[in-house]
């Protein structure tokens, strides 16, 4: 086997020169010379058995670093923990600023309150006039004036006011409530042919020494039999009252 792989290998023309001491051949130092071997047309001999593994190449360098991927989607929210243990109690602050001492008058809230009734009734008239309230039933601090017909606010603070007036048969009715002389609420009952009667009431706020009362529209006229014409008010809190009020935290 080994002898036929030697001359497969042998396929070229082969040149060689041969020195020896072969004696009987072509003696010493003969030299053999031009010796050609031919081409040999041999089958190839059976596959060789599997050499073993060679020896671990030596590790080659660090690839390219890759893009970086996308960001994931957020997850799902964790579940509520547990509730922590309560902290300990703080430590006591200082103690605040003494407020504004408060003397007993700074708290009461003067009295004030009237209702009156108009004894006459009034035609009716060109010009718009004033409606006095003759017949007193209550006046306490006396500030309405039974002369002018007028209230007069001793203290700043908000009033109540409710008025009633009676109308004749076949004559309009038109009433006014003037605060300082300016309108702010007003009753009216159109002709018709039976008495009436009409009314209104308003809470207002009034500075010290606003004045307020009932006008009688021009053009028109007022009854005031049995007593269905009258005029009330009083005072419910005065602005002192509710500093007073606020100062204490009520």
């Amino acid at each position: 086997m080994f002898s036929r792989n030697i001359i497969l290998l042998l396929l070229l023309q082969v040149s060689f020169r041969v020195r020896g001491d072969v004696d009987g051949v072509n003696g010493p130092g003969a030299t053999l010379t031009g010796v050609s071997l031919a081409a040999c047309s041999c089958p190839p001999g059976p596959q060789g058995s599997v050499g073993s593994p060679g020896f671990p190449g030596i590790q080659g360098p660090p690839g390219i670093p890759g893009n970086h991927g996308n960001h994931g989607n957020n997850g799902f929210p964790g579940v509520a923990g547990a509730k922590g243990t309560e902290g300990s109690k703080g430590q006591k602050g200082d103690r605040g600023d003494k407020g504004d001492s408060l003397d007993a008058a700074s708290l009461i809230t003067p009295k004030v309150a009237f209702s009156a009734i108009r004894s006459l009734s009034i035609s009716s008239v060109d010009v718009d006039t004033p409606i006095v309230f003759d017949h007193i039933i209550v006046n306490t601090g006396s500030h309405y004036n039974s002369t002018n017909g007028k209230f007069r606010a001793p203290v700043s603070g908000i009033y109540y006011f409710t008025f009633h007036a009676g109308r004749h048969p076949y004559t309009n009715l038109y009433v006014k409530f003037l605060k300082n002389g300016l309108l702010e609420a007003a009753i009216s009952s159109n002709a018709a042919d039976n008495y009436d009667t009409a009314s209104n009431s308003i809470l207002i706020h009034l500075d010290q020494s606003d004045s307020v009362g009932l006008t009688l529209g021009a053009g028109h006229a007022l009854y005031s039999g049995y007593k269905v014409t009258t005029f009330s008010g009083f005072m419910l809190f005065s602005d002192d009252g509710l500093l007073a009020e606020s100062r204490l935290g009520n």
